[in-house]
């Protein structure tokens, strides 16, 4: 993790002095399961291409972007662009957006947890929590997943605020503004 950590920091900080483009992989496009629908649908395209060459073709290459697929985020420094994308061996396709109203980052944490039942009705929860670095608007209530981190200690240990700097925005602690709206229903 240490390696990972520094070998992330001297990324940035090549990024940083050249204000190179760079892109971020959050997930896969599809889950797990239908990655491996999709495995099967094209290989049994690779034998339908005998008997009917266009439903073969077609099954193909509806299983190999199922496999391929991914998504994430692109940024560009030097014109303060990004785009979330979804990418087939290598190429991404999304639509360029201006984060010029993002002045800050912050690391945010999240817990998700799959529940499963059993015929008999007993429940077995899977719990796994995610790490996420955001570009934030001012007030903090719209965000923009920059980085997905898989624990905490990788997270830090890619330095946070030098990707900040180098995409020329602020590293601060996650504080969203309460409207008054809502301090109002917080005091009924």
């Amino acid at each position: 993790m240490d390696t990972l950590g520094s070998s992330f920091e001297i990324l940035c900080k090549f990024n940083l002095l050249m204000k190179q483009n760079f892109s971020t992989k959050h997930d896969s496009f599809l889950p797990s399961g239908a990655k491996i629908l999709g495995g099967a649908i094209g290989f049994i395209g690779i034998f339908a291409i005998i008997p009917n060459l266009i439903l073969g073709l077609a099954l193909l290459i509806g299983g190999v972007f199922a496999v391929c697929s991914d998504q994430g985020s692109d940024f560009k420094p030097k014109e303060k662009l990004y785009r979330y994308y979804i990418g087939i061996f290598g190429l991404h396709f999304g639509r360029w957006e201006s984060y010029q109203n993002y002045p800050d980052m912050a690391l945010l944490s999240k817990r998700m947890t799959t529940s499963s039942f059993s015929r008999t009705n007993r429940q077995t929860d899977q719990t796994e929590t995610a790490h996420e670095l955001y570009l934030l608007s001012s007030d903090h209530r719209k965000k923009i997943l920059a980085f997905v981190y898989k624990n905490l200690a990788t997270a830090e240990g890619s330095n946070p605020k030098l990707l900040a700097e180098n995409l020329g925005v602020n590293y601060t602690i996650y504080s969203p503004k309460i409207s008054e709206q809502t301090a109002s229903k917080k005091r009924r």
